[in-house]
């Protein structure tokens, strides 16, 4: 099972990956992401009690619909009423146990069903009161609303999408009747997203649990909370955006991607380390780890491994796939069910993905000769790992490097995190994620400015490989896909 640090995650600020699913293909807006890794559960911060906090704030993103015809129309994307509460503290069975850990990140716990729980006096007030803390406490129950919003989000997208049709002349309507029975079949589909995205948040729960929710409660208004944990159309466009993700790392349809952008970096780490048996005593980092398929496939190789990453949505995903499931393909999703541009055929975006394709607990305690040895670590990457030095025997990053407003910065915590001889393995494309945000600021340099500034920092490259093609959470039939000509390369910090 994974084990999960924590930096401060208390601001879901735009991530790195999941943007990526819509900043790459245009197809339907928001941002998100990259994920987490597998062993035990951690300490993060907080745990969700909240539903009866949770305030539809769909009315004010999305615009009324008119009354016109809309019985007619709009019968079939009723909205459901609230989801069920979160399953309260004392109904958790696999409570957290305090581990020793060797990164000064964040304290360590493991997911292996001891007894005991933390109540408000186990919570020292100072903790309680803190700023930072309630924070957390807010940005987390933020995260949980966003999934049990889904639905509601996503069915009154549809609803207006059938609006606009019954808007239309008679002539133009009874045209258009195929296209009302598929927006039918799109409401099916998300309440089969729906139910499952709500069963992952339940899972996560109390994934972290380092306070007492009902502490936090006291110390915090209910005008606050209401306002400050409602999720907003960002937040839940990055959700529609994890969906894809989901595809790329955890169905067998994704295989195509994973193979492009995870297998050239995979040879690479088994060509410098070819003895497996020693591979345990070699810590890879992988930054931005996404949903931690590229984590767990460096763990299958015997390497010891820990990823990164600073969004919760992409976090509780991951600790879902890789804590939680016990069976292969036990669980249908429908990732491209909201994009309805460059469709050639409705199959096309109604076809079920069946998630996931492994399950590493099964594989971890069954089909290998020893425990596989990953963790996560939670929170911004530079902040992370601001106190590690000479620690690690190589750095892994795919699509990643690019999602740095200062390449400058990153390149510097991975030198320095480096033992010396260590190896910085990367591949990914220059799309300078907060290049088009606005009143954001970024650096874009080319490539041959950055692999300038590399060799300044005292890396040298032994392999560099340009225009690997790679694609990122592309529908396989659409009428668009976008492939990236990513720089691939191998570089090794110099000894001082």
């Amino acid at each position: 099972m994974v084990q999960i640090h924590h930096s401060n995650l208390s601001e879901e600020r735009v991530p790195p990956h999941p943007d990526r699913a819509d900043s790459r293909d245009r197809e339907t807006p928001g941002n998100v992401g990259g994920g987490s890794g597998g062993g035990s559960v951690d300490n993060l911060s907080m745990a969700s009690n909240a539903s009866s906090d949770r305030v539809d704030s769909v009315s004010a993103i999305l615009p009324p619909l008119d009354e016109h015809n809309e019985s007619e129309f709009l019968r079939f994307a009723s909205i459901s009423p609230p989801p069920p509460d979160v399953p309260d503290s004392t109904q958790r069975n696999d409570l957290s146990e305090s581990m020793d850990m060797t990164l000064p990140i964040g304290e360590l716990t493991s997911d292996n069903g001891v007894d005991g729980e933390k109540t408000t006096e186990d919570i020292p007030l100072d903790v309680v009161k803190n700023e930072d803390t309630i924070s957390e406490f807010l940005h987390y129950q933020k995260i949980i609303n966003t999934f049990y919003q889904y639905r509601t989000y996503a069915l009154r997208r549809v609803t207006q999408a059938v609006a606009v049709i019954s808007r239309l002349p008679a002539r133009e309507q009874e045209l258009y009747q195929s296209r009302l029975r598929i927006h039918r079949s799109v409401r099916d589909s998300i309440n089969v997203n729906s139910e499952f995205l709500e069963k992952i948040a339940a899972e996560n729960s109390e994934l972290f649990v380092n306070f007492d929710v009902e502490a936090m409660r006291r110390q915090t208004s209910e005008k606050v909370i209401n306002s400050e944990t409602t999720p907003t159309e960002v937040e839940l466009d990055r959700l529609l955006s994890v969906l894809r993700v989901m595809f790329r790392d955890w169905s067998s349809a994704g295989s195509t991607e994973r193979e492009a952008s995870y297998r050239p970096v995979l040879m690479e780490l088994e060509t410098l380390f070819p003895t497996r048996e020693y591979r345990d005593s070699i810590q890879v980092l992988v930054p931005g780890a996404g949903l931690a398929r590229l984590l767990f496939e460096i763990a299958l190789l015997g390497f010891t491994v820990q990823g990164n990453e600073f969004s919760l949505l992409m976090m509780f995903v991951s600790n879902f796939f890789l804590n939680k499931c016990e069976t292969p393909n036990s669980y249908q999703i429908f990732p491209w069910v909201h994009s309805h541009v460059n469709v050639m055929s409705p199959s096309d975006i109604l076809t079920p993905i069946m998630v996931p394709d492994v399950c590493p607990r099964t594989i971890e305690t069954c089909s290998t000769p020893k425990r596989l040895n990953y963790s996560m670590a939670g929170g911004d990457f530079l902040e992370a790992y601001a106190s590690v030095d000479n620690f690690y025997d190589a750095v892994v990053s795919v699509f990643f490097l690019d999602t740095a407003r200062s390449v400058v910065q990153y390149l510097d915590v991975i030198h320095r995190i480096l033992k010396p001889g260590g190896y910085f393995i990367n591949l990914g494309p220059l799309l300078w994620h907060y290049s088009d945000i606005p009143h954001d600021w970024s650096v874009e340099p080319s490539w041959e400015e950055v692999r300038d500034i590399m060799e300044r920092l005292g890396f040298k490259f032994i392999k560099e490989r340009l225009n690997h093609p790679a694609s990122f959470t592309q529908n396989p039939k659409s009428l668009m896909l976008t492939e990236y000509k990513c720089i691939f390369f191998v570089a090794q910090k110099q000894s001082t």
